[in-house]
Protein backbone atom coordinates (compact mmCIF):
# COMPACT_ATOMS: atom_id res chain seq x y z
CA UNK A 1 0.00 0.00 0.00
CA UNK A 2 1.51 3.61 -0.94
CA UNK A 3 0.13 6.10 1.44
CA UNK A 4 0.43 10.26 0.58
CA UNK A 5 1.35 11.23 4.05
CA UNK A 6 0.10 14.63 3.36
CA UNK A 7 -3.42 13.69 2.57
CA UNK A 8 -3.33 10.58 3.46
CA UNK A 9 -4.43 9.19 0.46
CA UNK A 10 -3.70 5.49 -0.29
CA UNK A 11 -2.95 3.36 -3.88
CA UNK A 12 -2.64 -0.64 -3.53
CA UNK A 13 0.45 -1.72 -5.18
CA UNK A 14 0.24 -5.40 -4.61
CA UNK A 15 -0.93 -7.76 -2.29
CA UNK A 16 1.27 -10.12 -0.02
CA UNK A 17 1.79 -13.48 -1.93
CA UNK A 18 1.14 -15.15 1.82
CA UNK A 19 -1.33 -15.02 4.19
CA UNK A 20 0.95 -14.35 6.85
CA UNK A 21 3.88 -12.47 6.01
CA UNK A 22 5.82 -8.83 5.93
CA UNK A 23 7.06 -7.33 2.64
CA UNK A 24 10.22 -5.16 2.59
CA UNK A 25 11.36 -2.32 0.19
CA UNK A 26 14.99 -0.35 -0.82
CA UNK A 27 15.72 3.46 -0.36
CA UNK A 28 13.29 4.37 -3.03
CA UNK A 29 10.48 2.54 -1.40
CA UNK A 30 10.38 -0.37 -4.23
CA UNK A 31 9.32 -3.69 -3.10
CA UNK A 32 12.34 -6.33 -3.16
CA UNK A 33 11.43 -9.36 -0.55
CA UNK A 34 8.77 -10.78 1.24
CA UNK A 35 8.99 -13.39 3.83
CA UNK A 36 5.90 -15.28 5.71
CA UNK A 37 4.38 -18.12 5.66
CA UNK A 38 2.02 -20.35 3.39
CA UNK A 39 -1.27 -21.42 4.80
CA UNK A 40 0.13 -24.54 6.26
CA UNK A 41 2.18 -22.21 8.25
CA UNK A 42 5.18 -23.54 6.19
CA UNK A 43 8.00 -20.75 5.66
CA UNK A 44 8.44 -18.99 2.17
CA UNK A 45 10.83 -16.50 0.66
CA UNK A 46 9.89 -14.48 -1.93
CA UNK A 47 11.72 -11.76 -4.35
CA UNK A 48 9.79 -8.93 -6.44
CA UNK A 49 10.91 -8.55 -9.93
CA UNK A 50 8.64 -7.24 -12.80
CA UNK A 51 5.35 -6.19 -11.29
CA UNK A 52 5.36 -9.92 -9.86
CA UNK A 53 6.34 -12.28 -6.53
CA UNK A 54 8.58 -15.30 -7.54
CA UNK A 55 8.83 -17.56 -4.50
CA UNK A 56 12.88 -18.60 -4.04
CA UNK A 57 12.54 -22.43 -4.51
CA UNK A 58 16.31 -22.69 -3.11
CA UNK A 59 14.90 -25.33 0.20
CA UNK A 60 17.87 -23.79 2.36
CA UNK A 61 16.24 -20.65 1.84
CA UNK A 62 12.99 -21.09 3.92
CA UNK A 63 14.58 -20.92 7.33
CA UNK A 64 17.24 -17.70 5.70
CA UNK A 65 16.83 -14.69 8.06
CA UNK A 66 17.02 -11.26 6.44
CA UNK A 67 19.69 -9.13 7.66
CA UNK A 68 19.38 -6.04 5.45
CA UNK A 69 18.58 -4.17 1.69
CA UNK A 70 20.98 -2.50 0.20
CA UNK A 71 19.21 1.26 -0.18
CA UNK A 72 20.96 2.03 -3.09
CA UNK A 73 21.42 -0.66 -4.98
CA UNK A 74 17.91 -2.94 -3.57
CA UNK A 75 20.22 -5.74 -3.23
CA UNK A 76 18.91 -8.39 -0.41
CA UNK A 77 21.40 -9.95 1.93
CA UNK A 78 20.09 -12.97 3.60
CA UNK A 79 21.90 -15.09 6.80
CA UNK A 80 21.61 -19.12 5.69
CA UNK A 81 23.14 -21.86 7.60
CA UNK A 82 22.99 -24.95 4.85
CA UNK A 83 25.05 -26.85 7.19
CA UNK A 84 22.34 -26.49 10.45
CA UNK A 85 20.52 -29.90 10.51
CA UNK A 86 16.75 -29.30 11.07
CA UNK A 87 15.53 -32.49 12.04
CA UNK A 88 13.44 -32.66 15.17
CA UNK A 89 14.53 -34.64 17.90
CA UNK A 90 11.92 -35.06 19.91
CA UNK A 91 8.29 -33.35 20.65
CA UNK A 92 6.71 -31.56 23.75
CA UNK A 93 2.87 -32.49 24.79
CA UNK A 94 0.67 -31.59 27.55
CA UNK A 95 -1.83 -34.04 28.45
CA UNK A 96 -2.61 -32.70 31.63
CA UNK A 97 1.23 -32.63 32.71
CA UNK A 98 4.07 -31.67 30.30
CA UNK A 99 5.58 -34.50 28.49
CA UNK A 100 9.06 -34.81 26.38
CA UNK A 101 9.16 -37.64 23.39
CA UNK A 102 12.55 -38.21 21.87
CA UNK A 103 12.05 -39.77 18.93
CA UNK A 104 15.46 -41.58 19.75
CA UNK A 105 16.01 -42.13 23.40
CA UNK A 106 19.43 -43.90 22.72
CA UNK A 107 21.60 -40.58 22.13
CA UNK A 108 23.18 -38.12 24.12
CA UNK A 109 20.88 -35.47 24.68
CA UNK A 110 18.34 -37.53 25.70
CA UNK A 111 20.13 -38.95 28.36
CA UNK A 112 21.55 -35.15 29.07
CA UNK A 113 17.79 -34.06 29.46
CA UNK A 114 16.89 -36.69 31.51
CA UNK A 115 19.71 -35.92 33.95
CA UNK A 116 18.68 -31.90 33.89
CA UNK A 117 14.80 -33.54 34.62
CA UNK A 118 16.31 -35.34 37.32
CA UNK A 119 18.25 -32.49 39.45
CA UNK A 120 14.83 -30.22 38.92
CA UNK A 121 12.79 -33.16 40.14
CA UNK A 122 10.11 -30.91 41.43
CA UNK A 123 9.63 -28.90 38.52
CA UNK A 124 9.19 -29.28 34.55
CA UNK A 125 11.78 -27.69 31.91
CA UNK A 126 12.31 -26.87 28.29
CA UNK A 127 14.77 -25.63 26.21
CA UNK A 128 14.08 -22.40 24.85
CA UNK A 129 16.31 -21.86 22.50
CA UNK A 130 20.32 -22.85 21.15
CA UNK A 131 23.40 -21.67 19.78
CA UNK A 132 23.23 -22.67 15.77
CA UNK A 133 26.20 -25.18 16.75
CA UNK A 134 23.96 -26.90 19.30
CA UNK A 135 26.74 -26.06 22.16
CA UNK A 136 24.96 -23.67 24.31
CA UNK A 137 21.11 -23.39 25.24
CA UNK A 138 19.18 -21.46 27.59
CA UNK A 139 17.31 -23.57 29.97
CA UNK A 140 13.71 -22.78 31.33
CA UNK A 141 12.60 -24.41 34.86
CA UNK A 142 8.96 -23.92 35.96
CA UNK A 143 6.00 -24.99 37.65
CA UNK A 144 2.52 -24.32 38.85
CA UNK A 145 4.23 -22.52 41.69
CA UNK A 146 7.06 -21.14 39.80
CA UNK A 147 6.92 -19.11 36.81
CA UNK A 148 10.35 -19.11 35.24
CA UNK A 149 13.95 -19.54 36.21
CA UNK A 150 16.74 -19.46 33.56
CA UNK A 151 20.01 -21.42 32.75
CA UNK A 152 22.63 -21.38 30.61
CA UNK A 153 23.44 -24.65 29.47
CA UNK A 154 26.92 -26.23 27.93
CA UNK A 155 26.23 -29.19 26.42
CA UNK A 156 29.44 -29.97 26.22
CA UNK A 157 30.94 -29.78 29.47
CA UNK A 158 27.37 -30.14 30.97
CA UNK A 159 27.70 -27.04 33.07
CA UNK A 160 24.50 -25.06 34.38
CA UNK A 161 24.61 -21.75 35.05
CA UNK A 162 21.88 -19.83 36.95
CA UNK A 163 21.10 -16.32 34.90
CA UNK A 164 17.62 -14.91 36.06
CA UNK A 165 14.53 -15.77 37.86
CA UNK A 166 10.96 -14.08 36.25
CA UNK A 167 9.44 -13.44 39.62
CA UNK A 168 12.23 -13.93 42.28
CA UNK A 169 9.68 -11.98 44.87
CA UNK A 170 7.55 -15.02 44.49
CA UNK A 171 8.27 -17.86 47.24
CA UNK A 172 7.27 -20.92 45.63
CA UNK A 173 6.81 -22.44 48.83
CA UNK A 174 3.78 -20.23 49.84
CA UNK A 175 1.82 -20.59 46.78
CA UNK A 176 -0.94 -23.83 46.05
CA UNK A 177 -0.19 -26.88 43.73
CA UNK A 178 -2.49 -27.06 40.76
CA UNK A 179 -3.78 -30.12 39.90
CA UNK A 180 -4.89 -32.09 37.13
CA UNK A 181 -8.38 -34.36 36.78
CA UNK A 182 -11.10 -35.01 33.81
CA UNK A 183 -14.38 -35.94 33.23
CA UNK A 184 -16.19 -37.07 30.23
CA UNK A 185 -19.03 -34.81 28.80
CA UNK A 186 -22.75 -36.76 27.36
CA UNK A 187 -21.02 -37.10 24.24
CA UNK A 188 -18.52 -38.71 25.01
CA UNK A 189 -15.49 -36.06 24.88
CA UNK A 190 -12.80 -36.39 27.87
CA UNK A 191 -12.14 -32.63 29.31
CA UNK A 192 -9.37 -32.02 31.11
CA UNK A 193 -9.22 -29.26 34.41
CA UNK A 194 -7.18 -28.32 36.12
CA UNK A 195 -8.33 -27.41 40.12
CA UNK A 196 -6.43 -25.15 42.41
CA UNK A 197 -7.61 -25.51 45.78
CA UNK A 198 -6.43 -23.30 48.85
CA UNK A 199 -4.14 -24.21 51.47
CA UNK A 200 -5.48 -27.18 54.10
CA UNK A 201 -8.98 -26.74 52.75
CA UNK A 202 -10.43 -29.12 49.97
CA UNK A 203 -14.17 -30.09 50.39
CA UNK A 204 -17.11 -27.46 50.10
CA UNK A 205 -15.66 -24.62 48.57
CA UNK A 206 -16.20 -21.39 47.02
CA UNK A 207 -15.80 -21.50 43.53
CA UNK A 208 -14.42 -19.13 41.31
CA UNK A 209 -14.61 -20.77 36.57
CA UNK A 210 -11.76 -19.60 35.24
CA UNK A 211 -12.52 -20.52 31.69
CA UNK A 212 -10.01 -19.70 29.05
CA UNK A 213 -9.70 -17.29 25.83
CA UNK A 214 -9.46 -17.86 22.64
CA UNK A 215 -11.60 -19.98 21.96
CA UNK A 216 -8.50 -22.33 20.41
CA UNK A 217 -6.03 -21.26 22.95
CA UNK A 218 -5.94 -23.75 26.42
CA UNK A 219 -4.64 -23.78 30.04
CA UNK A 220 -1.41 -25.91 31.16
CA UNK A 221 -0.27 -27.21 34.00
CA UNK A 222 1.79 -23.98 35.12
CA UNK A 223 1.92 -20.88 37.09
CA UNK A 224 -1.44 -18.78 37.11
CA UNK A 225 -1.13 -15.30 38.74
CA UNK A 226 -5.02 -15.97 38.89
CA UNK A 227 -5.43 -19.25 39.95
CA UNK A 228 -2.84 -18.01 42.94
CA UNK A 229 -4.40 -14.97 44.03
CA UNK A 230 -7.65 -16.19 44.14
CA UNK A 231 -6.39 -19.68 46.04
CA UNK A 232 -4.42 -17.48 47.87
CA UNK A 233 -7.83 -15.58 49.47
CA UNK A 234 -9.93 -18.28 50.00
CA UNK A 235 -11.07 -20.03 46.43
CA UNK A 236 -11.32 -23.32 44.39
CA UNK A 237 -10.07 -22.37 41.42
CA UNK A 238 -11.50 -24.52 38.32
CA UNK A 239 -9.44 -24.31 34.88
CA UNK A 240 -11.34 -25.85 31.90
CA UNK A 241 -10.16 -27.24 28.69
CA UNK A 242 -13.35 -27.07 27.21
CA UNK A 243 -13.92 -28.45 23.41
CA UNK A 244 -12.21 -26.53 20.68
CA UNK A 245 -8.90 -26.00 22.90
CA UNK A 246 -5.40 -26.85 21.32
CA UNK A 247 -3.49 -29.48 22.52
CA UNK A 248 -5.86 -32.21 22.53
CA UNK A 249 -5.54 -32.89 18.85
CA UNK A 250 -7.77 -31.99 15.47
CA UNK A 251 -11.31 -34.14 16.50
CA UNK A 252 -11.35 -32.20 19.46
CA UNK A 253 -10.38 -28.72 18.29
CA UNK A 254 -12.70 -28.70 15.74
CA UNK A 255 -15.48 -29.85 18.27
CA UNK A 256 -15.03 -26.11 19.01
CA UNK A 257 -16.29 -24.98 15.91
CA UNK A 258 -19.61 -22.66 15.77
CA UNK A 259 -19.73 -23.61 19.33
CA UNK A 260 -19.59 -20.50 20.92
CA UNK A 261 -22.58 -19.76 22.63
CA UNK A 262 -23.06 -23.56 22.28
CA UNK A 263 -21.47 -26.66 23.31
CA UNK A 264 -18.49 -25.38 24.99
CA UNK A 265 -20.65 -23.48 27.11
CA UNK A 266 -22.36 -26.77 28.21
CA UNK A 267 -18.39 -27.87 28.71
CA UNK A 268 -17.62 -25.30 31.39
CA UNK A 269 -21.38 -26.09 33.21
CA UNK A 270 -20.82 -29.51 33.29
CA UNK A 271 -17.53 -28.90 34.72
CA UNK A 272 -18.92 -26.73 37.60
CA UNK A 273 -21.39 -29.80 38.09
CA UNK A 274 -18.44 -32.08 38.21
CA UNK A 275 -16.72 -29.88 40.87
CA UNK A 276 -19.88 -30.14 43.06
CA UNK A 277 -20.34 -33.34 41.96
CA UNK A 278 -17.14 -34.47 43.64
CA UNK A 279 -17.70 -32.64 46.62
CA UNK A 280 -14.86 -29.78 45.65
CA UNK A 281 -17.44 -26.80 45.52
CA UNK A 282 -19.94 -25.22 47.49
CA UNK A 283 -23.05 -25.70 45.11
CA UNK A 284 -23.95 -22.31 46.47
CA UNK A 285 -21.00 -20.21 46.47
CA UNK A 286 -19.76 -20.17 42.65
CA UNK A 287 -18.79 -17.17 40.48
CA UNK A 288 -17.29 -17.10 37.15
CA UNK A 289 -14.56 -14.87 36.00
CA UNK A 290 -13.10 -14.81 32.03
CA UNK A 291 -10.97 -12.77 29.86
CA UNK A 292 -11.41 -12.56 26.24
CA UNK A 293 -13.33 -15.45 24.85
CA UNK A 294 -13.26 -16.15 28.85
CA UNK A 295 -15.27 -12.80 29.45
CA UNK A 296 -17.77 -13.82 27.23
CA UNK A 297 -18.30 -17.18 28.36
CA UNK A 298 -18.42 -15.35 32.00
CA UNK A 299 -21.84 -14.01 30.91
CA UNK A 300 -23.17 -16.68 28.19
CA UNK A 301 -22.75 -19.23 30.61
CA UNK A 302 -24.96 -17.40 33.49
CA UNK A 303 -27.73 -16.89 30.68
CA UNK A 304 -27.88 -20.43 30.14
CA UNK A 305 -27.02 -22.08 33.40
CA UNK A 306 -28.42 -19.26 35.69
CA UNK A 307 -29.13 -21.92 38.24
CA UNK A 308 -24.71 -22.48 39.10
CA UNK A 309 -23.81 -19.06 39.40
CA UNK A 310 -24.27 -16.43 42.51
CA UNK A 311 -22.01 -13.69 39.80
CA UNK A 312 -19.62 -13.31 36.85
CA UNK A 313 -16.95 -11.14 36.42
CA UNK A 314 -16.42 -10.25 32.50
CA UNK A 315 -12.53 -9.13 31.80
CA UNK A 316 -11.55 -7.42 28.25
CA UNK A 317 -14.85 -9.75 27.05
CA UNK A 318 -17.00 -10.51 23.79
CA UNK A 319 -20.58 -9.67 24.29
CA UNK A 320 -21.81 -8.77 20.75
CA UNK A 321 -20.67 -11.51 18.14
CA UNK A 322 -22.09 -9.18 15.07
CA UNK A 323 -19.86 -6.55 16.14
CA UNK A 324 -16.09 -8.22 15.86
CA UNK A 325 -17.81 -7.70 12.09
CA UNK A 326 -17.88 -4.24 12.50
CA UNK A 327 -14.91 -3.53 15.24
CA UNK A 328 -11.74 -4.52 16.37
CA UNK A 329 -8.65 -5.66 14.81
CA UNK A 330 -10.12 -9.39 13.67
CA UNK A 331 -11.91 -8.16 10.53
CA UNK A 332 -8.77 -6.50 9.52
CA UNK A 333 -6.68 -9.05 9.59
CA UNK A 334 -5.78 -11.58 6.55
CA UNK A 335 -8.38 -14.44 7.32
CA UNK A 336 -10.00 -12.32 9.96
CA UNK A 337 -13.53 -12.45 7.86
CA UNK A 338 -12.99 -16.06 7.15
CA UNK A 339 -12.10 -16.79 10.64
CA UNK A 340 -15.64 -15.21 11.91
CA UNK A 341 -17.34 -17.21 9.73
CA UNK A 342 -15.97 -20.43 10.56
CA UNK A 343 -15.55 -20.29 13.78
CA UNK A 344 -18.10 -17.87 15.24
CA UNK A 345 -20.77 -17.96 13.02
CA UNK A 346 -22.45 -15.93 9.70
CA UNK A 347 -26.52 -16.52 10.75
CA UNK A 348 -27.27 -12.80 12.24
CA UNK A 349 -30.25 -14.34 14.07
CA UNK A 350 -27.90 -17.18 15.67
CA UNK A 351 -24.80 -14.10 16.61
CA UNK A 352 -27.84 -12.66 18.48
CA UNK A 353 -28.89 -15.54 20.65
CA UNK A 354 -25.42 -16.42 21.51
CA UNK A 355 -24.65 -12.82 22.13
CA UNK A 356 -25.27 -11.87 25.71
CA UNK A 357 -26.19 -8.18 25.05
CA UNK A 358 -28.96 -9.36 23.50
CA UNK A 359 -29.88 -11.23 26.22
CA UNK A 360 -30.02 -8.62 29.05
CA UNK A 361 -33.25 -10.44 30.34
CA UNK A 362 -31.59 -13.31 31.52
CA UNK A 363 -28.47 -11.60 33.09
CA UNK A 364 -30.11 -11.28 36.37
CA UNK A 365 -26.91 -11.98 39.32
CA UNK A 366 -23.97 -9.36 40.02
CA UNK A 367 -21.92 -8.21 37.19
CA UNK A 368 -18.74 -6.57 37.56
CA UNK A 369 -17.44 -5.57 33.89
CA UNK A 370 -13.60 -4.88 33.04
CA UNK A 371 -12.42 -3.60 30.01
CA UNK A 372 -9.57 -1.19 29.08
CA UNK A 373 -10.03 2.14 26.74
CA UNK A 374 -7.74 1.18 24.26
CA UNK A 375 -8.59 -2.64 23.04
CA UNK A 376 -7.95 -3.12 19.57
CA UNK A 377 -8.91 -6.69 19.88
CA UNK A 378 -12.33 -6.40 21.64
CA UNK A 379 -13.22 -2.62 21.60
CA UNK A 380 -14.24 -1.48 24.55
CA UNK A 381 -18.01 -0.47 23.14
CA UNK A 382 -19.06 -3.68 23.89
CA UNK A 383 -18.84 -3.18 27.49
CA UNK A 384 -20.00 0.48 27.36
CA UNK A 385 -22.69 -0.55 25.41
CA UNK A 386 -23.60 -3.40 27.52
CA UNK A 387 -23.45 -1.21 30.69
CA UNK A 388 -25.94 1.55 28.92
CA UNK A 389 -28.80 -1.79 28.26
CA UNK A 390 -28.20 -3.34 31.35
CA UNK A 391 -28.80 -0.02 33.45
CA UNK A 392 -31.75 0.80 31.21
CA UNK A 393 -32.87 -2.41 32.06
CA UNK A 394 -32.62 -1.42 35.69
CA UNK A 395 -29.67 -4.06 36.43
CA UNK A 396 -26.35 -1.28 37.05
CA UNK A 397 -23.36 -3.42 37.20
CA UNK A 398 -20.27 -2.66 38.62
CA UNK A 399 -17.67 -1.76 36.18
CA UNK A 400 -14.08 -0.60 35.76
CA UNK A 401 -13.16 0.97 32.95
CA UNK A 402 -9.46 1.95 32.54
CA UNK A 403 -7.84 4.29 30.24
CA UNK A 404 -4.28 3.69 28.33
CA UNK A 405 -4.81 0.05 29.16
CA UNK A 406 -5.71 -2.58 26.41
CA UNK A 407 -6.64 -6.14 25.72
CA UNK A 408 -5.29 -7.11 29.03
CA UNK A 409 -3.93 -4.28 32.03
CA UNK A 410 -0.49 -3.89 31.95
CA UNK A 411 0.41 -1.51 34.50
CA UNK A 412 0.69 -2.67 37.66
CA UNK A 413 -0.88 0.26 39.11
CA UNK A 414 -4.15 -1.06 37.26
CA UNK A 415 -3.51 -4.66 37.89
CA UNK A 416 -3.61 -3.76 41.66
CA UNK A 417 -6.63 -2.00 41.30
CA UNK A 418 -8.33 -4.42 39.26
CA UNK A 419 -7.15 -7.61 41.57
CA UNK A 420 -8.35 -5.46 44.56
CA UNK A 421 -12.00 -4.99 43.61
CA UNK A 422 -12.33 -8.28 42.09
CA UNK A 423 -11.36 -10.14 45.63
CA UNK A 424 -13.99 -6.80 46.94
CA UNK A 425 -16.88 -8.20 45.02
CA UNK A 426 -15.56 -12.16 45.54
CA UNK A 427 -16.09 -11.64 48.98
CA UNK A 428 -19.23 -9.65 48.80
CA UNK A 429 -21.19 -12.77 47.21
CA UNK A 430 -19.99 -16.06 47.62
CA UNK A 431 -17.02 -15.18 50.54
CA UNK A 432 -16.77 -14.17 53.97
CA UNK A 433 -18.64 -11.52 53.14
CA UNK A 434 -21.79 -12.73 51.53
CA UNK A 435 -21.44 -15.28 54.99
CA UNK A 436 -22.02 -12.74 56.98
CA UNK A 437 -24.86 -10.90 55.44
CA UNK A 438 -26.65 -14.37 55.06
CA UNK A 439 -26.08 -14.25 58.80
CA UNK A 440 -27.27 -10.63 59.85
CA UNK A 441 -30.19 -10.95 57.17
CA UNK A 442 -31.40 -14.62 59.31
Amino acid sequence: MEVNVYTGAERKIIGLPQSYGRAYTDGQGNLTFATGTDKKRNPEPYQYSDGHWKKIEDPTLSRARLVGINQETGETYLEIDRKNNTEPIGAYTHPDYPEEHFFNSKGNFPAFFRGLKKAFDSYRIYFTSTTSDGKLGILAVYGDRLPADYFLVNMESKKVDFLISSSDWLDPEQLNPMHAESFVTSDGLRIGTYLTFPQNREKKLPLVVLPHGGPHSRDYWRYSRDAQILSQNGYLVLQVNFRGSSGYGNHFYKAGKLEWGGKIQKDIADSVKWAIDKGYAHPDKVCIFGGGFGGYSALMNTIKYPELYKCAIGYVGVYDLEMMYTKGDIKDRVRGLAYLKEEVSKNKSFMRESSPIHNIDKLNIPLFIIHGEEDERVPVDHAEELLEKLAKEGKPAKSLIIAKEGHGFYSEKNNLKLYTQLLEFLDQHIGVGAAEKESNEG
